[in-house]
């Protein structure tokens, strides 16, 4: 059973007001809140497009609309700018596989410059979420100032920066810094940035080279579920098992060594995580399972890809009430673990 959950607060936790005095929010799949008594299981349409990559790529914010709100919403859709939102999604246990609950946080943010539109019978509320605070609560743009010295570790220099940065921002936002501990400054490291974005292009241009090992792609930062994440991939965190029948299709080649894999929409994924791709589509011991009067499997049940692979982008698209498998998905973009660079 597809699920989500919206929840809208201003900058100090409380909820905001529409133009009837009414609070926005939150909606929630599982209950009507237009109506509730009456209408129960009749959960507001909403369509979903978070992207989530690398800060380097620049691959935006997200975009959540929501229909069937009263004008009174539509009206005061003014006031949600620079408001904080957490939009939970997944799938609730149920049919047709009974699968244990698999929901949770997708996408935690602030609106920025949101609109209310009526167009036709489609009233709706559209809500752009960037990752991060653009701005501190002066208005000003934040600016990332790095002061490293040579010899300095290169993890305890951004994650200073970082938190010098942002320990003040109404988001409380996590910092985790986990990279390869032989990254030492090799001269004085001294740099402003206008924000994490153009930090972490930097970061990816100058660490390739620094290790010296020809496979290690360099430090990536990435936003996501109100935290920091700096990564290079060269931790020994344990592999998240995709499994067959979560997969929407086959994977498959975006580019050399990259590939898209779609699920049904899940949360349990961050980019920067590992995962392993099972060898059989379906396992020999499934209810599922079919071959010819031999015994034997087709080729038709083997998947493209298998093996483990590193996540560097995912995508959540929801389309509440499209009945389509598309409808409710999360797509993965990922490459090929390395091993040289997982030995600290």
């Amino acid at each position: 059973m597809r699920y989500y959950r919206i929840e809208i607060t201003d900058r100090n936790g409380k909820s905001i007001k529409d133009a009837a005095g009414k609070d926005i929010g939150p909606w929630d799949s599982d209950k009507n809140p237009l109506n509730e008594a009456t209408r129960p299981g009749a959960p507001l349409q909403i369509t979903l497009d978070a992207p989530t990559f690398g800060s380097d790529m620049l691959a935006g914010g997200a975009m959540l609309t929501v229909y069937g709100l009263p004008v009174a919403v539509l009206r005061q859709a003014v006031n949600l700018h620079m408001a904080n939102i957490t939009v939970y999604g997944g799938f609730s246990a149920g049919l047709p596989l009974t699968n244990p609950p698999r929901k949770g946080i997708l996408l935690k943010g602030q609106i920025w410059g949101p609109y209310g539109n009526w167009q036709g019978v489609y009233q709706t509320l559209n809500l752009p979420i960037w990752p991060i605070s653009l701005v501190n609560d002066q208005g000003a743009a934040f600016t990332i100032t790095m002061d490293g010295k040579q010899g300095d570790k290169l993890s305890d220099v951004i994650l200073k920066a970082l938190q010098i940065t942002y320990k003040n921002n109404t988001q409380k936002l996590e910092i985790n810094v986990n990279i390869h501990q032989n990254l030492v400054l090799y001269e004085d490291w001294k740099a402003v940035f206008r924000s994490v974005f153009e930090m972490s292009q930097m970061l990816k241009r100058v660490t390739p080279g620094m290790l010296g090992q020809l496979t290690y792609s360099g430090v990536n930062i990435v936003v996501q579920k109100n935290k920091i994440n700096v990564f290079d991939g060269s931790d020994s965190k344990k592999a998240k098992p995709i499994q067959a029948r979560d997969l929407i299709g086959q994977p498959t080649w975006l580019e050399p060594q990259r590939i898209s894999i779609k699920t049904s929409m899940r949360n349990d994924i961050e980019v920067g995580d590992w995962i392993t791709l099972p060898f059989d589509a379906i396992s020999e011991n499934s209810i599922l399972a079919v071959g010819n009067q031999m015994g034997q499997y087709s080729e038709r049940q083997r998947l493209s890809f298998s093996g483990t692979y590193e996540v560097m982008g995912m995508r959540h698209i929801g389309d509440y009430y499209n009945v389509s498998e598309d409808g409710w998905v999360t797509v993965f973009e990922a490459v090929p673990r390395l091993k040289d660079v997982v030995d600290r």
